[in-house]
């Protein structure tokens, strides 16, 4: 009897044995390309979200009366501009106004979280006959930073930046923004700012 139970467990064949690693390496992949993509649409949300502020932003700085001639909106006398913050790990867009310029006291109209561990920078792209140059100007790590919009034609104003406490500083000529992630994965997005016309969408940084 003894004998007859051991010639019956003849265990697993060559063939078995491939299928079952077969079924575990789809599976492994699929859980691995599910997880990636898990990132990756966060990063297309928060992208979707601050293009969404953005839009915002430019409608309300055409709606809204201001107080200074469409010559000499810039970054320092525009009433209307979406703010960029860190908050307890979070980046936000508000849609700020301040009736008299940057001299009066700043009301939220709109507020959007962007997302956790997120952090926003702000370039000037330039194009040349040998490619295109992408050069930082100042990133959410450290400061708050606003982008202005003109009323006459809703076009990108400036940026603005400045520390908690300290005075405001900027610049004109940025057309891009680029949202990471600060922690974990995911393929960065950029967001193209037409600086004429105020427009602005969403473009996939290709690493």
């Amino acid at each position: 009897m003894k004998n007859k139970l051991f010639r019956n467990n003849k265990g697993f064949s060559l063939l078995e044995l491939i299928v079952a690693i077969l079924i575990l390496a789809i599976i492994g992949g699929a859980s691995i390309a599910a997880f990636g993509s898990i990132f990756s649409t966060e990063m297309t949300v928060g992208a979707t979200r601050v293009t969404d502020a953005m839009k915002q932003a430019r409608t309300d700085a055409m709606a809204w009366e201001n107080k200074t001639t469409a010559a000499t909106e810039d970054y320092s006398t525009t009433n209307v501009y979406a703010k960029f913050y860190v908050s307890d790990g979070s980046l936000y867009v508000d849609v700020c106004k301040k009736p008299d310029g940057t001299g009066s006291t700043e009301s939220v109209m709109f507020s959007r979280e962007v997302g956790k561990n997120f952090k926003a920078g702000f370039y000037k792209v330039t194009s040349t006959t040998t490619g295109t140059s992408e050069s930082e100007i100042v990133n959410t790590d450290s400061y708050t930073v606003n982008v202005y919009f003109k009323k006459s034609t809703g076009g990108v104003a400036g940026v603005a930046w400045q520390t908690s406490g300290g005075s405001l500083d900027g610049t004109t000529g940025i057309n891009m923004i680029k949202l990471e992630k600060t922690t974990g994965a995911g393929t960065p997005q950029k967001i193209v700012l037409v600086e004429v016309t105020g427009r602005c969408y969403t473009e996939k940084v290709i690493n």
